[in-house]
């Protein structure tokens, strides 16, 4: 009777397992009908002091990221931010990288105004890129707003693509590099 049992657990835990690699290997429903790939290029955690901020998970069904293909930026939440924490931290990173004109920030700020909600812990916001330049935004699924502008969308992403990003461990987790 031990050994049916010993049978039973080791059936389950393998069935739990390919249900949780499953879970994982896929793109998020969001995306899933935009990308092929069944794991993301990179992933990557940022923390501050002993708080884990967020999980980025960077999606492209090239093998390499690049603005000429589509791409994705997948970021789960560890905690919770306001709408306005998380305006105000996108433009001081575009700012550290290259000072916003005052009409960038304006249009910049109409944009994520409108695509970016108030985050609590297990949130998703998605970035979607096309080569075209818009950017699409998703909250938890549900698509929110957009960056029209190429350069500014290409300055969203360069917070945490670009080479000259304030984070350049999490760029090379992002990038597989």
């Amino acid at each position: 009777m031990k050994a049916r049992g010993a049978k039973s657990f080791v059936v389950a835990l393998g069935v739990a397992l390919l249900t949780s690699v499953s879970a994982i290997a896929s793109p998020p429903a969001e995306i899933d009908d935009q990308f092929t790939s069944e794991k993301p290029l990179g992933t990557g955690q940022l923390s501050w002091l002993m708080f884990d901020a967020y999980t980025a998970e960077l999606w492209c069904d090239a093998g390499a990221w690049s603005y000429d293909v589509p791409f994705a930026l997948r970021i789960k939440y560890e905690m919770d931010f306001s709408k306005t924490d998380l305006i105000e931290r996108t433009l001081k990173e575009m700012d550290g990288q290259q000072k916003l004109t005052a009409d960038e920030r304006k249009n910049l700020t109409i944009a994520l105004e409108a695509s970016f909600p108030d985050v609590a812990e297990n949130d998703t916001i998605t970035a979607v890129y096309q080569p075209s330049g818009v950017t699409t935004f998703y909250h938890n699924g549900e698509e929110t707003g957009a960056i029209t502008d190429k350069t500014l969308s290409q300055r969203f992403f360069d917070i945490w693509l670009g080479e000259k990003t304030s984070e350049p461990k999490l760029r090379k987790k992002l990038l597989g590099l």
